[in-house]
């Protein structure tokens, strides 16, 4: 799950670069993706078993899941924004070596119990940084 959520985030930049030349607005860029988006997930929800779990989830299950969604959204906006105006080059390793920047402490801070916190993927997160870091100090 983990190589194919990396193969299609690899993809989706060229695609949305693309995309955006013709659509000129990173705006409507965003809503067109998620409108795809959505397509996929009702697909997928109303499959089996998916629409029973739809149905008992609770707002205490459902409140963080709708927070995440929010940030993801306006992250996708900033993101295709950057796309619009700069080389994915450029934006694509900022937005994901930050990312695992970021994830460390907000995960320790909320998911701690959950989530496995050792020195090999402390400087495992470290050295991405550091290596993004880099190629921009180099090039």
């Amino acid at each position: 799950a983990a190589l194919g959520a990396a193969f299609c985030w690899g993809v989706s930049p060229v695609l949305v670069k693309i995309g955006l030349k013709e659509v000129t607005s990173p705006w409507m860029a965003t809503f067109i993706s998620y409108a795809a988006s959505l397509v996929v997930i009702s697909v997928t929800l109303f499959y089996g078993k998916n629409t029973e779990k739809l149905r008992r989830l609770n707002r205490f299950s459902l409140a963080p899941i709708i927070y995440a969604a929010v940030a993801v959204a306006i992250a996708q906006i900033f993101r295709y924004n950057a796309l619009n105006y700069s080389f994915i080059s450029a934006v694509e390793p900022t937005i994901m070596s930050t990312n695992s920047l970021l994830v460390f402490p907000f995960s320790f801070l909320i998911n701690r119990q959950i989530e496995a916190f050792n020195l090999k993927i402390i400087l495992g997160a470290v050295a991405i940084v550091a290596g993004v870091s880099l190629i921009f100090w180099v090039t």
